[in-house]
């Protein structure tokens, strides 16, 4: 609990999606000075307590089992300090934590390229990151990570586009410090539509600028926890 006339620390943990509080959730706190490390388990309000030493930086950690094989939680951190914090006082800090499933697919948002190119955009940079976050927080994973197109142009060269697109990702993430051994890049330029889009064949079905754009995404999905 909260201790009288200190520096403390309140950490809630929440899920990502319903934005509950998570009980029986695990969180680490290591000072980056000393490198201890405090354990806590997040009580029925998903909160631990923490007392902080003054003019420290601190390393936060939360996790939790789901007990299926196939399902995990993801691993996240943040960081926290008491440099020119003056006693007493209370930092907060929330953690959400997200439910995924190995080889299922999930969007990186907002990644965009210029028309018929590969090169990744400052503003694509951003977004990457966060996957890099991901990957950093969580060592021993390993993803597949995709890149699709929509159906204009032809397939070939869709195919083509969106696996230059896939290896640029993935060179860009080993390059903030991700071993490459842990990504898999793949093109699957306009064979996976995620809507009723059709511009070559037999049956040509017109597609609005929005319908192109669902189907022009960049995704990954877990192989390995």
């Amino acid at each position: 609990m909260v201790a009288e006339g200190g520096i403390n620390l309140e950490v809630t943990v929440i899920e990502k999606k319903t934005r509950e509080p998570m009980e029986a959730a695990k969180v680490k706190v290591t000072n980056l000075t000393t490198n201890k490390d405090e354990p806590c388990t997040t009580n029925k309000d998903g909160k631990c307590f923490f007392l902080l030493d003054p003019n420290t930086n601190y390393r936060l950690e939360a996790s939790k089992e789901t007990g299926e094989p196939d399902t995990k939680y993801l691993t996240v951190t943040a960081t926290q300090s008491t440099i020119g914090k003056v006693a007493p006082t209370t930092l907060y800090s929330v953690l959400e934590l997200e439910k995924v499933k190995k080889g299922v697919a999930i969007k990186v948002e907002n990644i965009y390229y210029d028309l018929d190119k590969w090169f990744i955009r400052p503003d694509a940079a951003k977004e990457l990151d966060k996957l890099v976050k991901i990957l950093k927080d969580n060592p021993t994973m390993e993803i597949e990570l995709s890149s699709h197109t929509d159906c204009r142009a032809t397939a070939k060269y869709n195919m083509q586009l969106s696996s230059k697109r896939a290896e640029s990702s993935v060179n860009y993430i080993a390059s903030q410090g991700v071993e490459g051994r842990r990504m898999i890049a793949a093109g699957y330029g306009e064979s996976r539509l995620v809507n009723k889009c059709q511009c070559e064949g037999t049956v040509v079905v017109p597609c609005t600028d929005t319908e192109h754009q669902e189907n022009r995404r960049t995704e990954f999905k877990i192989l390995k926890f």
